[in-house]
């Protein structure tokens, strides 16, 4: 564990290139204790593409390709009959993020739209990289979180559906399995939910490049999500509403009513947020870890367990369920 004296050492080597703190990290023991816990290679990496500044000195985001569709423009292009003229329910119709932070100055006074590749984005979402990042950047998530909703306005609720559907919409897994109790007129209820990822349908194989920007996505997203349930606590109780609606009203238990992984995230682990959020630095980095991990199977997903040897027909199940666990519990560290 880092001490204050060790905090004395980080500012120093705040001011250091990507390139020199891995020099640093082969200096001697403590040195290499001291960077690696505090993350700061990992931190280093969190600098805007264009300008070169890091996150300590502008505030950094994600740049988005994102379009929403409306319910009805949804059944017309699927040419289906009973239109509801009323129906206001949207869905995101297309979601990207480019694997460049950007800096808001940059994002906002510059007008720079195009990555390193030259792939044109729309929206910008800021990064919740700690607490204190989080606070300075509050008004600003919220301003570009309410451009991503129809209505154009910031709310809590508002902003957990939209953050939860982004957050479905990253590819981390096929199929992630989670049995939850629910406390329904002094009994449990038990309900097994399956989410799938329709995006893999058509994907064999991920390369590591792949999977470390996906993972990188979602935990942005996952940092944002506990951070904006940490100043309004409210999120909890609309989380817990929507799975609550899905178990005991079976009317309501259609495929667009179906709890988003966010949601059931917020409701498992609401009284952790705080613990999550202190360890947001180490977290991305165990994460990232974590899906280094996956390079060792060829195919991330396949039904082969290389570590024991053999044919095994859940591997798969059991290594996306750990995944998906680790990326909810190493928060907490």
């Amino acid at each position: 564990m880092l001490t204050r004296l060790h905090d004395s050492i980080i500012g120093v080597f705040e001011y250091l290139s990507q390139h020199e703190l891995v020099q640093c990290h082969q200096v001697c023991g403590l040195w290499n204790f001291i960077l690696k816990n505090a993350s700061l290679l990992r931190r280093s990496e969190l600098r805007c593409f264009y300008s070169k500044e890091s996150f300590t000195k502008t505030m950094i985001g994600m740049m988005l390709q994102y379009e929403m569709i409306s319910q009805n423009e949804m059944k017309r292009a699927s040419k289906k009959k009973n239109i509801n003229d009323n129906a206001k329910k949207y869905y995101v119709s297309k979601f990207k993020v480019s694997s460049d932070y950007i800096s808001l100055p940059a994002w906002s006074k510059l007008g720079i739209r195009i990555d390193s590749t030259k792939e044109k984005f729309t929206h910008f979402l800021p990064l919740v990289i700690n607490l204190t990042h989080g606070e300075k950047s509050l008004v600003e998530i919220k301003q570009h979180l309410a451009l991503l909703t129809p209505q154009k306005t910031f709310s809590s609720k508002g902003a957990m559906d939209i953050i939860c559907e982004l957050l479905s919409k990253v590819p981390i897994s096929c199929c992630i399995v989670f049995l939850l109790a629910f406390p329904i007129t002094n009994t449990y209820t038990y309900i097994n939910i399956e989410l799938l990822n329709q995006q893999f349908t058509n994907v064999k194989t991920l390369d590591s490049k792949q999977i470390h920007h996906f993972l990188s996505v979602w935990s942005c997203l996952h940092h944002l999500l506990l951070f904006l349930n940490s100043k309004y606590p409210e999120m909890s109780q609309d989380a817990e509403d929507a799975i609550d609606k899905f178990v005991t009203d079976s009317e309501s238990r259609s495929q667009e009513n179906w709890p988003h992984l966010g949601k059931v995230l917020i409701s498992t682990n609401k009284t952790e947020t705080a613990n999550h959020l202190q360890a947001t630095q180490n977290a991305r980095q165990c994460l990232m870890w974590q899906f280094t991990f996956l390079e060792q199977f060829n195919r991330p997903f396949a039904d082969y367990n290389r570590k024991y040897g053999g044919y095994n027909p859940t591997a798969r199940v059991q290594l996306e369920v750990y995944v998906c666990f680790f990326c909810c519990n190493t928060i907490r560290m």
